[in-house]
This record gives C-alpha cells, structure tokens and sequence, in this order.
C-alpha cells in the first residue's frame, strides 16, 4: 500500500492509551480485505453495534467534503434490518 493512501489516527485515539483498533478494511484486486480484531468483545454482536455507529460517520464525512448532505447519505444507506 502506498503511504499516501493510509489514512491517519484520529487525535483522542492517540491520546488514550487504551485506544483500540478494531478494523482496518482495504480496496485490493476488486474486492474488500480486512483485518478484523476479534477479542475485543465476547459478544460477536457487539460487532452490529459498532457497524450501525459508523454510519452517521460516514455520512458526514460525505457531507464535509462536499459530495452529499448528511440525509441524503443516510437514506442511501442500506436497511440491514430489511428482510
């Protein structure tokens, strides 16, 4: 991966020294690779958790760089609770 790519670790992250990472996910040859810190908790649900707190984070990161609001990235989001 080419330094310029990664991307940097959040400020109150390296401030705290029991931060944690708990995912790294890459774009590689088509498809997604990830490494995935599995001992953090005893409930593999807690993994639900984190995913649905990331949405609003990546709706606003969308929306402060420019490319969409915040609802609209939020309601182009998938239902995972869809059926």
């Amino acid at each position: 991966m080419k330094p310029e790519y990664g991307l940097p670790i959040p400020e109150p992250a390296l401030a705290d020294p029991g931060a944690r990472e708990l995912l790294r996910v890459w774009a590689a040859r088509g498809a997604q690779h990830v490494s995935i810190a599995t001992g953090l908790w005893k409930d593999p649900g807690a993994w639900g958790i984190a995913l649905v707190d990331l949405a609003p984070h990546i709706a606003r990161a969308y929306e402060l760089t420019g490319r969409t609001g915040m609802q609209r990235s939020r309601e182009s989001a998938p239902d995972s609770t869809a059926e």
